[in-house]
């Protein structure tokens, strides 16, 4: 398999957090948060 990460310019990071179900909502913690960062790599 070849290795793509090298070609790329820039790294993504993607993390969530919380209750992803619409139906049935956690009164305790009723957050869901999608966060993605992108930076640019120094060449």
């Amino acid at each position: 398999m070849k290795n793509i990460s090298n070609n790329s310019r820039f790294i993504g990071f993607l993390d969530v957090c919380g209750d992803h179900s619409p139906e049935i909502i956690d009164r305790d913690f009723p957050i869901f948060v999608l966060c993605l960062v992108v930076v640019e790599r120094k060449v």
